[in-house]
């Protein structure tokens, strides 16, 4: 299991329904993506929550490093609280953080390593 201690960019072009629920294209750049996980922007900020991921009119339960996906959310409005382009982090909880940097940071891939740093400066 890779650690979700992630970031991924709205793709630009590729926003197909902008809320209710909203869905765009993502590139997941480092970790793994899942539904029902949170995502924060880059402030911080909880804008929503992973409802679907499909690639090819498939829906998959995880969605790795490098994959383009479409990806469904609730509770977040393209063009309100997120921008295409943006970069989304997974709303890992502190102690999670805590435990794969003590326990799992040498498993870590760069991507992830990168991403778990931003995590941080993020919290």
């Amino acid at each position: 299991m890779r650690p979700q201690a992630n970031y991924r960019q709205l793709l630009p072009d590729h926003v197909f329904r902008a809320c209710k629920p909203a869905i765009a294209g993502v590139r997941v750049e480092a970790g793994e993506i899942k539904p029902k996980l949170s995502v924060i922007r880059e402030d911080g900020e909880k804008v929503g929550t992973i409802v679907q991921i499909q690639d090819k009119n498939e829906s998959l339960q995880v969605a790795k490093e490098g994959a383009e996906v479409a990806v469904s959310f609730r509770a977040l409005t393209i063009g309100r609280k997120v921008k295409e382009g943006d970069r989304l982090h997974i709303d890992v909880p502190e102690t999670h953080v805590q435990t794969i940097k003590k326990t799992m940071k040498e498993d870590l891939t760069e991507s992830e390593t990168k991403a778990l740093e931003a995590l941080i400066k993020i919290k």
